[in-house]
């Protein structure tokens, strides 16, 4: 299979030892997440693969399981696959509007994140030259090992664990994943696992420090969470703007990343209050890339990626099983210029240090010259 997966360039011929190189087309499952989707894409342009993602209702007879978890509900998996007509849910933008439709593939725009994919149907999926399937949730991976099967091709099949399941599922460790591409904090795997361990691509703007005198606190958690937390946070600073994006939440959904950025900016802490933490942390991630101290629930990320950004009063303020006054009392001293001007600074130079995208490309183009 090694002489399907080589790293180069279109148009570039030269022999290797996989026989020859040819641009690599990648097929990549939708999910939940649309940053990881958008995620996926910018690897691919970062390595100069093609991505390509499914659509066409058909796909939910050959291993799409998005819907898995509302009961195989047909009306979420029409959000996600259904061609024509385009299928509206507001607030939310609309996940598959055709830009573009050739022989081979729809181009899709992705309304949020001012970008557009390539999408294919079961049929194009099958007539196409495709070097490796990814399956963005575990539940797809197993799934689509009758796909790959399938398929003309016989791609290589990987396995990509984010948010949820990569610390409950032993096929990681007895080596029944052959191929793991990780964004989440490393653990141990099976020496059979050809294995890479990376940071899910954010866009990277330049850090710049918080102006203004306005007391703000922001929330980007989809029905947001723990909502008692935040009324009394609310009501107990209210010298304070208090602010939640998302879908159920009290201010709307965020209609693009650059406005979510622009909302950041604007912000002086982002409470990240979500039980159990993520996997990976978008929301994390971007603060941290901006340098916008957390609100958070330190015991649900410090054994998470996002972990590596968050050190207690240095780049976040714990508010795990704080009583509240001495921690209303935190959050203000916190506040005053130089403190939060020393927090605020912590927190970007941790993202400088951990994160390198151009770096972990190097160990992702590894990755993909081994797949197995």
């Amino acid at each position: 299979m090694h002489s399907r997966v080589c790293i180069c360039f279109p148009g570039n011929t030269r022999k290797c030892r996989r026989r020859v190189c040819h641009y690599m087309n990648i097929f990549a499952d939708t999910s939940h997440h649309a940053g990881l989707n958008f995620s996926i894409r910018l690897m691919g342009k970062r390595l100069d693969f093609e991505i390509f993602n499914p659509i066409g209702m058909e796909w939910t007879s050959h291993g799409w399981l998005v819907h898995k978890a509302y009961d195989y509900n047909m009306e979420t998996a029409k959000q996600f696959l259904q061609i024509k007509p385009e299928y509206a849910l507001e607030p939310s933008h609309p996940l598959n509007t055709i830009v573009n439709e050739t022989s081979s593939y729809y181009e899709i725009q992705d309304h949020y994140h001012s970008d557009t994919s390539k999408s294919v149907t079961y049929d194009q999926f099958m007539s196409m030259e495709i070097a490796v399937v990814i399956a963005s949730i575990p539940d797809h991976w197993e799934s689509f090992k009758q796909l790959v099967r399938a398929h003309p091709s016989r791609p290589e099949l990987v396995c990509h664990t984010g948010n949820v399941g990569w610390d409950q599922l032993s096929v990681f460790q007895d080596g029944s994943v052959e191929n793991l591409l990780a964004s989440v904090k490393k653990f141990p795997v099976s020496h059979k696992t050809n294995a890479v361990f990376y940071h899910q691509e954010i866009p990277v703007v330049p850090f710049k420090p918080y102006v203004g005198d306005k007391k703000t606190v922001t929330s980007f958690l989809h029905l947001l969470p723990r909502r008692d937390d935040y009324m009394t946070l609310r009501t107990l600073l209210p010298e304070y703007e208090f602010k939640a994006y998302g879908s159920g939440c009290p201010d709307g959904i965020m209609p693009s990343l650059h406005t979510m950025y622009e909302t950041m900016q604007d912000s002086q802490f982002i409470l990240q209050n979500k039980p159990g933490g993520d996997g990976f942390g978008w929301n994390v991630m971007c603060a941290a890339m901006l340098g916008r101290p957390l609100l958070v629930n330190y015991q649900d990320y410090k054994d998470k990626l996002a972990g590596e950004f968050l050190i207690p009063d240095k780049t976040c303020i714990d508010i795990q099983g704080s009583t509240l006054t001495p921690l209303v009392d935190k959050i203000r001293f916190f506040t005053q210029s130089q403190q939060y001007k020393e927090m605020s600074m912590n927190l970007s130079a941790h993202f400088t240090l951990h994160v390198n995208y151009e770096r972990e490309a190097e160990g992702l183009k590894v990755f993909f010259e081994n797949l197995h």
